[in-house]
């Protein structure tokens, strides 16, 4: 079985090729569109378009995941520095220390 980063790596390989080959389609379409009949030209440009998008939806995709994984780090920091500061003002009780001691644990496992 592959390993992820060996996936990825495949993914973005394989996307690049396609685009690549679509660029070219378009190009050759471009310039020698009279070559084709209209059905012909019209499928071909469908294919650019769906490559394009089908690349494009992907990037988005992974963003939003990246995205929500950065704001779950960034709630789950805020939460910490929230017990931090009443640790510091002398606001925190045995079930906050607690609560406190159980997250600090869960962040190291995590690699936060």
């Amino acid at each position: 079985m592959p390993s992820d980063d060996s996936l990825e790596a495949g993914a973005k390989t394989l996307g690049g090729e396609l685009l690549n080959d679509a660029l070219s389609i378009l190009k050759r379409d471009q310039k020698e569109e009279e070559l084709y009949e209209d059905e012909v030209i019209v499928k071909r440009r469908n294919y650019v378009l769906n490559v394009y998008n089908y690349i494009t939806r992907s990037a988005h995709s992974k963003e939003t995941l990246r995205l929500k994984s950065n704001a779950e780090k960034r709630e789950t920091m805020g939460f910490l520095m929230d017990l931090m500061s009443r640790a510091t003002a002398g606001k925190m009780t045995d079930e906050n220390m607690a609560l406190l001691k159980q997250s600090v644990g869960q962040c190291g496992r995590m690699g936060y």
